[in-house]
């Protein structure tokens, strides 16, 4: 197990699509003779993913000496404070606004966003949000 530190800002974790984040080691590793193999700090890729379970933390890749190392690496369902309206409304609004914009100029920024809210109602994801400095632990699956 490795506990990570999420050091960004309020995120809600409704989308089916997956959100890429970066997490830090939140304490040193050390190996069987006490030495750290991975320190305090250090940088981990990956994505958090929700579905009908839950969101859950996806490992990828950390960042050792400046070298990527890839990694597998998957946390419990995330528990925190559900949002107001699931978050889901202000998500799904803010993806189809992007894709609007995209396609259709500024009318499909307008489109995009009425459609993207409105399917915030139908999805049925659980509605979780991650809080400054809230602590995961993940548990690696693949030697590195």
């Amino acid at each position: 197990m490795v506990r990570l530190r999420y050091t960004g800002p309020g995120l809600s974790l409704q989308s089916a699509l997956p959100i890429q984040e970066v997490m830090t080691v939140d304490q040193n590793v050390t190996d069987s003779r006490g030495q750290v193999i991975l320190p305090i700090g250090t940088p981990v890729l990956g994505r958090f993913e929700t579905n009908q379970q839950g969101s859950r933390f996806v490992a990828q890749a950390l960042v050792l000496n400046g070298v990527s190392v890839p990694i597998y690496a998957i946390s419990e369902v995330i528990t925190g404070p559900p949002t107001a309206d699931g978050g889901r409304v202000a998500n799904n609004a803010g993806v189809g606004a992007a894709a609007g914009l995209v396609v259709g100029g500024p009318v499909g920024l307008v489109g995009g966003a009425a459609v993207g809210a409105a399917s915030a109602f139908g999805s049925g994801l659980p509605a979780t949000s991650l809080q400054p400095n809230q602590v995961l632990e993940v548990l690696l699956t693949s030697a590195w």
